[in-house]
Parts: C-alpha cells; sequence; structure tokens
C-alpha cells in the first residue's frame, strides 16, 4: 500500500492528468479494498479529473471572489483578447514571493504589448495580502482573498501555480516558474 501511495504521489505531481487517470484505472481492484486507501484513490481521482478540466488546451473555468463587498472574476480579466499570466500564490508562502520578481519582470516588459499579469491571493488572510503586495511593490490587479476558490476549481495541489491564458481564454501552460516565464513569453512576444 505505501508503493502505491508513492507511485500516484510521484504520478500526481509528474504525469498530466489524463495520463494519471490512465493509470489509475490499472490499479488492480484489491486495492481498494482497504477503505483507507480506497478514499484516498477516490479523492485523488476527483482531483485529477478537475484537473483535468483546467488543463493546457481546455477554455479557462470562471469563478467570482467578494471582497470588500466588491465581487471580481477571473473572466474580468481571461478571455478578453489579451495574453494573462496567473499566479496562484499567498504571502506566507516562501516560493510564491520568490516568485514575484519574475513576474513583476514579465509585466514591465510586456503589458505595452498586450498581455496583463494578474496575482490570484490564495490560502490567505487578506490583510496578510495587502500587507504583501506593499512589500513587493506589486504593480499588476489582484483578485484577493480567494481562499479555495480558484485552488479547487484547478485542481491546484501546491503554490505558487502559474498559468498562461490566450487572449481567447484557453489553458496555454501551467506550472511556469522561474526563467520558464520568460521562456515562454519570449516565444509568444519575441524579444
Amino acid at each position: 500500500m505505501l508503493g502505491l501511495k508513492i507511485l500516484t504521489d510521484m504520478a500526481e505531481v509528474s504525469l498530466p492528468p489524463n495520463a494519471w487517470l490512465e493509470l489509475l484505472g490499472k490499479i488492480d481492484s484489491k486495492f481498494y479494498e482497504n477503505p483507507k486507501l480506497a478514499d484516498y484513490l477516490s479523492k485523488t481521482k476527483e482531483k485529477m479529473e478537475t484537473r483535468a478540466r483546467t488543463w493546457v488546451g481546455k477554455k479557462f473555468v470562471d469563478f467570482a471572489v467578494e471582497y470588500n463587498s466588491k465581487t471580481t472574476r477571473l473572466s474580468d480579466y481571461v478571455g478578453r483578447g489579451q495574453y494573462v499570466l496567473v499566479d496562484f500564490w499567498a504571502s506566507w508562502c516562501g516560493p510564491s514571493r520568490e516568485e514575484i520578481p519574475n513576474l513583476i519582470a514579465a509585466y514591465e516588459k510586456y503589458k505595452r504589448k498586450g498581455m496583463i499579469v494578474l496575482g490570484i491571493a490564495a490560502w490567505d488572510k487578506p490583510e496578510a495580502t495587502l500587507k504583501a503586495i506593499e512589500e513587493e511593490k506589486i504593480p499588476y490587479p489582484q483578485i484577493i482573498n480567494s481562499q479555495e476558490i480558484a485552488t479547487d476549481l484547478y485542481g491546484i495541489k501546491g503554490i505558487p501555480e502559474i498559468i498562461l491564458f490566450a487572449p481567447d481564454g484557453k489553458i496555454l501552460k501551467r506550472g511556469l516558474r522561474g526563467e520558464n516565464i520568460e521562456k515562454e513569453l519570449e516565444k509568444i512576444f519575441g524579444e
């Protein structure tokens, strides 16, 4: 059972969701006799099915978040004729904070060429998010207080998760980090 858990955990982070679901379909039915393992496999399958609906090539899934009596939707930014680089992040997350300079650089370099960078604060207190925005001098828009709404819809297990959306709202790339952000944007916009 431990080997199966390790295999599925590794597959979850290293395989596209459809490949993971195919692998899951090959697991011997005897593993489902253990209630804890069956529950784990069922929840992981559900998460991968969610992720498959929001994988590369799929159209974005919209959501709405209310903060300070104002409702903001992903569709306020995505699917409106511009490339949108979306960062799912939190103020307390070290790796999220490490990506902010890369996102600011991308925003400054490509905003005049038709690209938006959007932060989606997840799993975070709004006050902490606002403080981090100020500390990091983040110039691009934010959806604050999404908590689990956005991450559940996109099957996100860990942050930061950076997704690039096409002007029509299709997902072009998931899991961008570091220098791969710039490499992907250069393919679109050139140098």
